[in-house]
């Protein structure tokens, strides 16, 4: 793999990472609400 892809990758798992830490918050905040008992 050459420099290039490498430094494109990298980038891409940064955005990816951004993302992700984004939708963390929200993501605890859905499950922490009380679950629904199971039928």
């Amino acid at each position: 793999m050459d420099i290039w892809n490498i430094e494109l990758f990298k980038q891409n798992k940064d955005n990816t990472w951004h993302v992700a830490s984004s939708f963390i918050p929200s993501l605890s905040l859905i499950t922490s609400k009380p679950a629904a008992p199971p039928a």
